[in-house]
């Protein structure tokens, strides 16, 4: 068999392929000119129009409020069982995203991790400063 400086798998590539060069002062300019918002400090508000606004937060919050619930009364269940349960870092993590109010009625409700500081803590704390968060973001006039 004769030694080729050509890659074995050479014959599999696209015609007119390239390989990428590795990323240089280029590669910012090209993320910007395929989206204008990133890198020029632009918030995320600017990326969403605002007539948008109230739809878009009432869906993300209930969506992630209910998969929330959800996860809680899985994990209770499967507390119950026996069986193979969700981390505190991933129940905590959706308390932390949106979902607080969907975690407290949870605990309340099927008295799960009421006993751990970690959750009687920070879950009442996070859904405070979400509920803060929607306050402040209503002043403002997106409405």
């Amino acid at each position: 068999m004769q030694e080729s400086d050509e890659h074995p798998l050479s014959h599999l590539t696209p015609v007119g392929y390239k390989p990428m060069a590795p990323c240089d002062s280029q590669c910012g300019a090209n993320l910007r000119r395929w989206h204008p918002a990133v890198g020029r400090g632009r918030a995320v508000t600017e990326l969403i129009p605002q007539a948008l606004f109230p739809e878009v937060g009432f869906v993300y919050l209930t969506g992630i409020n209910l998969v929330t619930f959800l996860v809680y009364g899985a994990d209770k269940r499967r507390a119950r069982r026996g069986r193979w349960r969700i981390p505190e870092v991933t129940l905590l993590a959706l308390a932390l995203l949106g979902g607080a109010g969907g975690a407290l009625l949870a605990m309340v409700l099927f008295h799960h991790k009421t006993r751990k500081a970690r959750f009687y803590v920070t879950v009442p704390l996070a859904l405070t400063a979400q509920l803060v968060l929607i306050g402040w973001l209503l002043s403002l006039g997106v409405n």
